[in-house]
């Protein structure tokens, strides 16, 4: 367990911060310790939900690192309204409409159906 705190404090960049209470954090902080709390851990798969892109342009570059480094070993699930983030980081995606799950093994066709949603909403 100490690895693991070791090692989100040094992600985090926090500094004192660290060891102060969570409430006085601002949003980017909490991010910030989230996602370093939740790689201080190996996991074979990892969800994530729109934090990749949190801090500071470094702090980013550490996160997209980090992402390449456990993708080696490591299968990611990632929820998020951002192509570039997709186009970054997936090799397959899916879309969720309307509590329907639609598999898509390339990113262009799960682009389209994405695109595609608000016509299909007003077709509701």
């Amino acid at each position: 367990m100490r690895a693991a705190t070791r090692f989100a404090e040094e992600f985090a960049e926090l500094g004192e911060y660290f060891d102060m209470k969570v409430a006085t954090y601002s949003a980017g902080m909490r991010a910030r310790l989230a996602f370093a709390a939740c790689f201080a851990i190996e996991f074979d798969v990892y969800l994530i939900d729109e934090v990749t892109e949190v801090g500071d342009e470094r702090f980013q570059q550490r996160c997209a690192a980090a992402f390449a480094e456990r993708m080696t070993r490591a299968d990611i699930i990632m929820v998020t309204h951002n192509s570039r983030t997709i186009r970054r980081y997936c090799d397959r995606a899916a879309v969720l409409s309307q509590g329907k799950l639609t598999l898509c093994d390339e990113l262009a066709g799960a682009f389209a159906r994405y695109r595609a949603m608000p016509a299909e909403a007003q077709r509701c």
